[in-house]
């Protein structure tokens, strides 16, 4: 099924990483990924996942701390669950159903005390009999973060994925984008997913017609008989 993936900005707590790693000028990666997964045209997961080079944790470990800890702690208050498996690493996933709750616990998540780190997801639905189009919009700045460094040396990853489910028998649609550091990032995205409520309909109408057109030649016939 195709999935979403998203990458969003850092919080207060995130900005103080990014201060430290500039700071101690450290070859160690940091990636930040979300990731939105849709398993159906009306559910899915929202996903983000942090991994921390282990030199930097060990570093700056108290600082961390408290910032994936205010991670684990919002991903709470919008009924989402928190996977360590490590210290310096931990998966959030949020579930969601329709894409108004999506978009509601998305920008309640990733929302910002930080104005200029201004962070805002959109999703335009439309539903048809057999499938519903949607229209993403994702646009986060990150022109505060110009951190030439770290962006040369690719020690800070920041992607944002999106996977949604494809029609039977065909593969998962996947999109992927890389955020970049210093400019002011706007992504969209336009893309279909099946509808097996409609789907289903139309398979019992055209069952339906059939064993009314079969009907319509077997009674005749006995008729003459």
């Amino acid at each position: 099924m195709p999935t979403i993936t998203w990458i969003s900005n850092f919080v207060r707590k995130g900005i103080l990483i990014l201060g430290l790693l500039w700071t101690l000028s450290l070859s160690g990666c940091v990636k930040y990924q979300t990731t939105i997964d849709f398993h159906s045209f009306n559910s899915g997961d929202l996903i983000q996942h942090i991994a921390l080079d282990k030199q930097f944790y060990q570093i700056s470990q108290a600082a961390i701390d408290i910032w994936l800890e205010s991670i684990e702690q919002r991903a709470h208050q919008i009924n989402g669950t928190v996977s360590k498996t490590s210290p310096q690493e931990l998966t959030v996933t949020v579930p969601f159903r329709r894409t108004p709750e999506l978009v509601s616990k998305f920008n309640q998540f990733f929302a910002s005390d930080q104005q200029n780190l201004a962070s805002q997801l959109s999703i335009a639905e439309s539903n048809f009999l057999l499938a519903s189009r949607y229209q993403l919009t994702y646009n986060i700045d990150l022109r505060s973060l110009t951190v030439n460094s770290l962006e040369r040396d690719k020690a800070l990853n920041l992607q944002f994925a999106l996977q949604a489910p494809s029609i039977p028998g065909s593969p998962a649609m996947t999109q992927q984008w890389q955020l970049q550091l210093g400019q002011a990032n706007h992504l969209t995205s336009t893309f279909w997913i099946p509808n097996p409520l409609g789907i289903g309909g139309v398979m019992i109408g055209i069952l339906v017609a059939i064993g009314y057109f079969l009907k319509s030649l077997l009674i005749p016939r006995r008729l003459t008989t």
